[in-house]
């Protein structure tokens, strides 16, 4: 086992043990030093990413008497959220965990003859949060 080993996490402690028994030392060393530089970068890069999905293409498609399919698109894999109501206060959700980049959801048990006023938000994996209210006017569809 190499002595320039520092504060390496328990289970590449073990994974060093293992390869220990069937690979030459130096060979173990360098893959652990990959290991360790992979996994670095991977939590620098979540550290870095703060940018939020990019919502586009909001629409509201299929509209029967009582439901109505609404859909968009992100530039990144998120999950999809539509807040809607009979006002801008928007008092009901659906939801889905997916991390998709096209987003659909059907919203259903809808009043006949009555608008509603909706928006999306999406989250990517890291916690980036972002919502299209179209500018605080809110998409609106009729039933």
């Amino acid at each position: 086992m190499s002595n320039n080993v520092r504060n390496e996490a328990p289970e590449l402690i073990e994974i060093r043990r293992e390869l220990n028994q069937v690979a030459w030392p130096s060979d173990v060393d360098k893959l652990i030093n990959l290991i360790n530089l992979y996994k670095d970068h991977a939590v620098e890069a979540a550290r870095m990413h703060t940018t939020p999905p990019v919502i586009r293409a909001v629409a509201s498609t299929n509209l029967t008497n009582s439901s109505v399919k609404i859909t968009w698109t992100t530039d990144e894999p998120s999950d999809s959220v539509v807040k809607y109501g009979v006002t801008t206060a928007t008092g009901s959700m659906i939801s889905d965990a997916a991390m998709v980049t096209s987003h659909s959801l059907t919203l259903t048990g809808l009043e006949s003859g009555t608008t509603y006023y909706y928006l999306v938000a999406s989250t990517d994996s890291v916690g980036n949060r972002s919502v299209d209210n179209k500018d605080g006017t809110y998409y609106t569809f009729k039933i």
